[in-house]
Formats: structure tokens, C-alpha cells, sequence
């Protein structure tokens, strides 16, 4: 059966300032954060309860288009929202998002999630250091690391919980696209 969910469409974003850096590929989150909350506790939801990214994280303005990745016309592109766009949301190539994170290794992966979500977090920060080994242990490509951290990066209680908000988020999470899936009952 073709897969009918039109959201296998790339989308490259250029630094507004030239020379600064190569494309980069949006990934939008369909919600705001505040409303993604997946807590059990009120403890759970005090760890992240704040804007993403917060207003003190300064990222570049970017504009994206589907053509300049994919070379179709953008009116071509069944979802609008992947067409074109301009602002400033944290953004990665399509080759970066590809890119294994064993080839990065922890202080690389670290230091693209620190370039990409506009921090500065070192290897002291607890509980990092083992997020990003289980990133490499699980095979997982950037892309998936960085929509898999982008959720917690922010928090500034690394020793609190994070693993287990993680753990909940992608149980939630494969939930959600096994209701998707085509003639799923549940």
C-alpha cells in the first residue's frame, strides 16, 4: 500500500547572512511545547515548563524552500506548511540529519545539538554524557537525536528526571503513529 501521510517532503533552509553556513531542513513541531506535556507528576511537568526555545536562545533567521532541496515546485508540495519558510526555529541539513551519530561521537554530537539549539551545555552536565551515549548505542542519525533531545535541551534540571520524561515522550510517541497507521483500531 503507498504510504499516504504527506510529510516525506524535505525542506532546506539558507542562513539569512551569506557565507555563514550550508542549508539547513526545518523540522516544525506541529504544537506549541506547552501543550506537548506527557507528565504523570506535577513533578514531571516543572522540569519543562517553559517557552521552546526559551526567549534568551538567540537563533538566526533562516528561510527554507522545498525546491531548493527537492526540486519540485513548491506548489507541487502537498502540505503548505512545507512549502516555504522564514524565522527562526532550530533548523538541520538533510546530510546532518542523515548522519549517524556514531560518526559524530559524543563530544561532535554535543558540541551540532549546542550549534543547532543555540546553547553552550559541556560534557559536566549531568546526565548529558549518558543521553548522548544511548544516542549512539541506539544507531540513532542526528535527526533523530536532535527531534529526540530538542524537547528537553532547554531544561536546566538535567539530573531530574530527563531520562524518564524522554521514556514517556517516545512511549507516547509510538502510540500516536500506531493509531496512524492505516486501518489501526485502537
Amino acid at each position: 500500500m503507498e504510504n499516504s501521510f504527506p510529510f516525506d517532503t524535505p525542506l532546506t533552509a539558507h542562513l539569512s547572512e551569506p557565507g555563514t553556513e550550508p542549508p539547513y531542513i526545518v523540522d516544525l513541531p506541529t504544537r506549541p511545547m506547552e501543550e506537548q506535556s506527557f507528565s504523570d507528576t506535577p513533578e514531571d511537568s516543572d522540569i519543562f515548563s517553559y517557552p521552546w526555545p526559551p526567549e534568551d536562545i538567540f537563533l538566526p533567521e533562516v528561510t527554507i524552500s522545498a525546491f531548493t532541496e527537492t526540486g519540485q515546485a513548491e506548489t507541487s508540495i502537498m502540505v503548505p506548511r512545507q512549502r516555504a519558510y522564514t524565522g527562526r526555529k532550530p533548523v538541520i541539513s538533510s546530510r546532518l540529519a542523515d548522519t549517524p551519530c556514531a560518526t559524530l561521537g559524543i563530544q561532535g554530537l554535543l558540541d551540532q545539538l549546542n550549534t543547532t539549539l543555540g546553547t553552550s551545555y559541556s560534557l559536566d552536565t549531568p546526565s548529558l554524557s549518558s543521553l548522548l551515549e544511548d544516542c549512539i548505542t541506539n544507531n540513532y542519525d542526528f535527526g533523530t537525536t536532535h527531534g529526540r533531545l530538542r524537547q528537553i535541551w532547554y531544561t536546566d534540571k538535567w539530573s531530574t528526571g530527563v531520562q524518564h520524561i524522554l521514556c514517556k515522550w517516545e512511549e507516547k510517541d509510538r502510540e500516536m503513529r500506531q493509531k496512524a497507521l492505516v486501518g489501526s483500531l485502537s
